[in-house]
């Protein structure tokens, strides 16, 4: 049985159920479709509303800082599913962005109220989400995602054997602590488990797959190694169908407007799941033909970009406003796509983003006392976006609790 899809808000309200919507056996299998009002043009600017991200001086910021704390980071977690964050320091602001008026101590906090973790639900990329929604999410991804490892496994000398030593020594030696990366490695080595070149690091994947392991406790910009079971023990388990059906209901209200190809990609689901997850929601995703492809979105999700989304934000490397989804050229320019990915290594850097638009990237350089930032437009900025720009990075100090200075360049 799949684990239901559920925040941690809910957790004690039982199942997950998006909306509040009975169970899915009950719901409609139709389609809600609008063919007005959604314009491809907007797309950028409801994706950054849809993820929470809020934009410095805006009446919603002031309402999320009023309110802020360990609970506006799980929030923010939550409404997104799963947050990028295989560039753990990063991840950090990631999170700070969309819940103005944090701090780093909030984070750490929600992670010590072992309400989030990281892991690798999907793509096999980390992530941080909460452990009722990592649960769930991989009963619907690992196996499919396993496979594709085997051939890259067995050049490692890793088959299934090693996998179940390598799972029973972690299972004792992880017994009521945690432990960092180099302490589990050199527990896999005193076992017997060969660790060296690659082979720790898939270990780790893999039993991370197998639910065994996450990371749970912060220590600064690096986390401890846990059982996850044991660090935050499962909740009730609920049907494949309901936890497809929640996946999709809760990546269109923290991502959308999207389409199921979209989804497809983020979660590496087949096709045959993804369609039977579109007929279980049925009226809880509206539809809009836009350019001639459907758009979901939130039924009572504005069609129209709202003031908070028009000002600027400083948004970390990897951020999911970019990695949230497979074809990145509606949020930037396609002859600016190298100068976010450099020689499309794979690497994200910082961006900034204007009205929904990226505008450029920018660095920063954490020291003892302050923070030094650095911007790179990709074409002269106006001072409003200067300005915009400033005032939002000076969100970024107080995340950190350290002055901000900028300067031209950082190498």
């Amino acid at each position: 049985m799949a684990k239901t899809l559920r925040s941690s808000s809910e957790a004690a309200r039982g199942p997950f159920v998006p909306g509040g919507r009975p169970d899915p056996a009950a719901l409609p299998l139709g389609r809600h479709t609008e063919r007005m009002a959604l314009r491809s043009a907007d797309i950028p600017r409801l994706r950054l509303e849809a993820q929470g991200v809020a934009v410095s001086g805006s009446d919603r910021r002031r309402e999320h800082e009023a309110a802020a704390g360990a609970d506006s980071v799980i929030d923010a977690v939550d409404r997104l599913v799963a947050v990028q964050a295989q560039d753990f320091g990063q991840s950090l602001w990631a999170l700070g962005a969309r819940a103005p008026g944090t701090t780093l101590h909030d984070v750490e906090a929600a992670f010590e109220s072992r309400r989030i973790v990281r892991s690798w639900p999907m793509r096999g990329t980390l992530h941080i989400l909460s452990p009722d929604d990592l649960r769930a999410v991989l009963a619907l991804t690992a196996e499919r995602t396993v496979a594709g490892t085997r051939t890259r496994h067995r050049a490692l000398g890793l088959d299934e054997d090693v996998f179940a030593r390598a799972s029973a020594i972690l299972r004792e030696g992880l017994a009521g602590r945690s432990l960092e990366r180099d302490e589990v490695l050199g527990l896999l080595e005193s076992g017997g488990v060969e660790t060296g070149g690659q082979r720790g690091m898939h270990l780790l994947w893999r039993l991370a797959h197998d639910g065994l392991v996450c990371w749970g406790p912060t220590e600064g910009t690096r986390q401890r190694m846990v059982l996850l079971d044991e660090w935050a023990p499962p909740g009730e388990e609920h049907g494949r169908d309901q936890t497809l059906r929640g996946l999709l209901v809760r990546y269109v209200a923290g991502h959308g407007p999207v389409t199921l190809r979209d989804f497809a990609w983020w979660t590496k689901l087949t096709m045959k799941d993804v369609t039977r997850a579109r007929e279980l929601a049925g009226d809880e995703l509206a539809e809009h033909e836009v350019d001639g492809r459907i758009q979901l979105i939130a039924p009572d999700a504005p069609e129209r970009p709202q003031r908070a989304s028009s000002g600027v934000v400083a948004l970390p490397s990897f951020d999911e406003y970019l990695l949230g989804y497979p074809d990145r050229t509606p949020m930037v320019r396609e002859e600016w796509l190298d100068r976010v990915v450099p020689g499309a290594n794979g690497l994200f850097l910082p961006i900034v983003v204007a009205a929904g638009q990226v505008v450029g990237t920018w660095r920063r350089r954490i020291e003892p006392t302050r923070i030094r930032v650095s911007a790179q437009p990709f074409e002269p900025w106006s001072e409003s976006v200067r300005r915009g720009f400033e005032r939002h990075v000076a969100g970024l100090g107080r995340f950190f609790g350290l002055a901000v200075e900028h300067v031209e360049s950082l190498r």
